[in-house]
């Protein structure tokens, strides 16, 4: 069973600037301008971006793993057959939340469907 999600062109902010935020933000008008960030919030940036990516995407492994590709309908067999890895789990929320436990947060992919996500949502072919 093939899931709908606003990926790319679906996505209602697909296309459009926001100039207006752009603006609020650019140079001194942005509230963290001339700042740095603390050695422990670095040290917490760098965790969070490092091993808790593995962590929240094995929890979702846990929870949502179907066993096929919810794109394309590859089984889990096959992708190790291929490719010699088990589908994976991607994150369909923009921009990124790993740590949203929830169905519509997640879904099982194939490489092939995951790369053609991924620059869907890189290039928005």
């Amino acid at each position: 069973m093939k899931k709908s999600y606003n990926v790319g062109k679906q996505n209602p902010m697909f296309g459009k600037k926001r100039p207006e935020h752009s603006e609020k933000m650019k140079g001194e008008k942005n509230p963290f301008y001339g700042k740095k960030h603390s050695e422990e919030n670095l040290k917490k940036i760098s965790r969070f971006a490092g091993g808790c990516y593995d962590y929240w995407h094995s929890k979702a492994r846990k929870y949502f793993f179907t066993g096929y590709c919810e794109i394309c309908g590859k089984t889990n067999k096959d992708e190790i057959k291929e490719n010699g890895k088990s589908l994976s789990m991607h994150n369909t929320l923009v921009p990124k939340d790993y740590t949203v436990m929830n169905i519509n947060a997640w879904m099982c992919v194939c490489q092939s469907c995951h790369m053609i996500i991924e620059r869907k949502i890189q290039y928005g072919d």
